[in-house]
């Protein structure tokens, strides 16, 4: 069995965790220039206001209805994400994290069969301890989808004193009789979600199905619905019905080009979907679009994945709050992009074999409107910042066109392979790799340590970076010391 946990509205909730006051209040976060919608929270969802909606489009209703606006965080946001799933790895010893917000895990069987031994002896013991601030949910926090008896669990003084009564599992508002490993995989879940939240302060959705494709379908649903408590089991009496509530756009795997070509053929809802011909949408749908079928109806065709994977690419973009004009700006930016771009790539334990850059103008200036991108095949695949700086500035000689105004640009890695598998140039010393790889290290440590950019390349930092324009984001609460919420006492 699969279950797949999702944090509910991320980057709101991390938010809220720091800033109670905006609990049961419409919340939306901008993008990096504070262009478009990235997260909102259900209160904003229910204003109409839509994922990646410009921010001038939404203007009328944030001063209509009074909506906290908030630039990314995006530290803030990793920290947690971090802090989400090493709880996670507590509580269960086959987790695959699938995102910023969402992890698989396995389930073996049983009411702790993936839990530990010391872990299940501290959780049925009771958590007080470890239970930081988030000791109390208020009907604010109930909003969010919290059910009474998880209110209950959470204003208890230890897990102990949880109980899940089996009146209380139900699927569709009614009740159903649970076999005992459903009822264990049931209550397994029920306290991942319970305790992620006790932990964290982030509220999680979890759904348990045999497929992964089930799981997301399973969270999907119990999201949406508060009946289920942010947690649904599917099995064989259940799953037709809460497929057949699903959109078949909202199918994992299923893309908006197939959501049209499905609709074109009278396939609606997952239901639809899972009862079609194999061979038609093997023909119309490749065979991905087959092993979305096959998981659909119980057969586990994609294979649960401990271990992180490497990106095939990995991407560092922004849009200008200004129109860039000057060369020199442009380069410190695609300087600034490639240097980001590396860190990651050194934190994945990769190596880039191709840089690839591209700038764009205003793409709504239809008129003047220019795209170009210019691609650089490395001598050999490397992680070093100054070698990838070098190359992504080759491209502007040809890129950079006088008298354009740039909207966004960004770089783009690729090629990317392990760093333990890659072949050595005969021609390149071990000794001088072995160099380069210590100093960024070096750098890297540095920076984690005493903040981001603490050390950076004098090619990627100007006088400004017209980029970074965050004019309502949070304290780093969690990775800056300067930023720590400060208390000050009278008398």
């Amino acid at each position: 069995m699969f279950a797949l946990v999702d944090c509910n509205n991320f980057y709101v909730s991390c938010e809220r965790v720091f800033d109670p006051s905006m609990w049961n209040v419409p919340v939306v976060v901008l993008s990096n220039n504070d262009g478009c919608a990235i997260a909102r929270s259900n209160e904003a969802k229910r204003l109409g206001i839509r994922m990646a909606q410009p921010y001038f489009e939404i203007k009328h209703l944030v001063d209509k209805h009074n909506v906290t606006v908030l630039s990314a965080n995006f530290n803030l946001y990793a920290d947690m994400s971090q802090r989400v799933m090493d709880v996670l790895r507590m509580m269960c010893n086959k987790v695959e994290v699938y995102s910023i917000d969402e992890a698989f895990l396995a389930f073996d069987g049983g009411a702790n069969a993936s839990f530990d031994k010391e872990t299940c002896d501290l959780l049925e013991a009771g958590f007080n301890d470890l239970s930081g601030s988030h000791s109390v949910v208020t009907k604010a926090q109930m909003a969010e989808g919290f059910s009474s008896d998880h209110v209950e669990f959470c204003n208890k003084r230890s897990l102990s004193e949880h109980r899940i009564r089996r009146d209380l599992l139900t699927d569709n508002g009614r009740s159903h009789t649970y076999r005992e490993g459903e009822y264990a995989f049931r209550k397994q879940a029920t306290l991942i979600r319970d305790i992620v939240w006790r932990w964290t302060g982030i509220p999680v959705s979890v759904g348990v199905a045999p497929t992964k494709t089930l799981a997301k379908a399973a969270n999907e649903y119990a999201k949406k619905h508060e009946e289920c408590k942010g947690v649904l089991v599917l099995n064989d009496g259940n799953a037709d019905d809460v497929l057949s509530k699903i959109e078949v756009g909202d199918v994992w795997g299923v893309g908006w080009q197939y959501t049209k070509l499905l609709n074109r053929n009278g396939i609606y809802t997952a239901l639809d979907l899972k009862t079609s011909d194999q061979r038609w949408v093997r023909k119309n749908m490749t065979v991905s679009g087959e092993r979305t079928l096959m998981e659909l109806n119980g057969q586990s065709c994609i294979p649960f994945e401990g271990k992180k994977k490497l990106p095939k690419s990995i991407a560092t973009t922004r849009t200008f709050r200004n129109p860039v004009t000057k060369k020199s700006e442009l380069k410190q930016a695609v300087a600034s992009f490639t240097s980001r771009a590396a860190e990651k790539l050194r934190n994945d334990r990769g190596l880039a074999g191709v840089v690839r850059v591209f700038v764009r103008t205003n793409r709504f200036h239809y008129e003047s409107y220019y795209s170009g991108s210019r691609m650089v095949k490395l001598y050999q695949p490397t992680s070093y910042t100054p070698e990838l700086i070098t190359a992504s500035l080759s491209t502007l000689d040809e890129l950079f066109k006088a008298g354009r105004e740039y909207k966004q640009a960004g770089v783009i890695l690729l090629d990317i392979q392990p760093k333990n598998e890659f072949q050595q140039s005969l021609f390149v010393g071990k000794d001088r790799l072995e160099q380069k790889d210590a100093l960024m290290k070096a750098v890297d440590h540095t920076n984690n340590d005493l903040g981001s950019q603490m050390l950076h390349f004098g090619s990627a930092h100007g006088t400004k970076r017209m980029w970074d324009v965050q004019q309502k984001r949070s304290p780093r609460f969690t990775t800056k010391w300067e930023e720590l919420p400060r208390v000050r006492l009278s008398g």
